[in-house]
């Protein structure tokens, strides 16, 4: 481990966004998992992607590792966009109307019910014409 980098461990290359480390963490867990059974060097493998991980998923921490070992700084984590209030109270508005009229009165009509509807009344708009 001493020649092998915190992104060689995990498969990443240095300028991977936070995203590409968790995932790349999450399926060397997968594979060693399985393999933990057997062989007991696949427990210390897990010990250094986690050891790994833990060093990286952090911004600060990568960075001060990053300048440690020489490599450029990483890049900025995505910051999510928030949400505005009123988007907000659309979707919760949206959700609660349908939910509301849904359950209430059964709508959406079943397929059935609309069937026997519109026979019943093209029966009775022909016998009163």
């Amino acid at each position: 481990m001493e020649s092998e980098t915190y992104y060689d461990i995990l498969g990443v290359q240095p300028d991977a966004s936070h995203r590409a480390l968790r995932q790349a963490f999450l399926s060397l867990r997968a594979r060693q998992r399985t393999a933990m059974v057997s062989d007991p060097s696949a427990l210390r493998l897990f010990e250094d992607a986690k050891m790994a991980y833990d060093a990286l998923s952090d911004y600060e921490a990568r960075c001060r590792y990053n300048a440690e070992t020489g490599l450029p700084p990483p890049p900025r984590p995505e910051v999510p966009r928030p949400t505005s209030s009123l988007e907000e109270e659309e979707n919760r508005l949206a959700f609660w109307t349908s939910y509301v009229r849904w359950s209430t009165w059964g709508w959406p009509p079943s397929p059935l019910y609309i069937f026997f509807f519109l026979r019943h009344h093209r029966h009775a708009g022909a016998a009163t014409n």
